[in-house]
């Protein structure tokens, strides 16, 4: 059963929900802590799917941008890859 704090309850197994802020025109993120982690998740090839936290959402650490991975979450975009890394066997 997924954790009652996760925003996307109907998860699928080994697939990354980035929770970011919302995208601009020009850019795919002001933060440069999301657009280092969606690239990074892009250069490796992990199936992920962005979603938009509406200024509202941060993770139990209160940070942005954070994923969930199987039902656990994971804030601090080090953190997210070093994890990731060990998950998906990227290098």
């Amino acid at each position: 059963m997924p954790s009652t704090a996760l925003i996307k309850r109907d998860w699928q197994k080994q697939h990354v929900y980035m929770i970011q802020y919302p995208r601009c025109r020009t850019l795919p993120n002001l933060s440069p802590w999301s657009l280092k982690l969606e690239t990074w998740l892009r250069i490796a090839d992990i199936p992920f799917t962005n979603i938009n936290n509406e200024f509202k959402k941060f993770s139990t650490k209160k940070q942005v941008p954070f994923v969930e991975l199987n039902g656990r979450q994971i804030a601090d975009s080090n953190v997210i890859i070093e994890t990731l890394k060990q998950e998906f066997g990227k290098a």
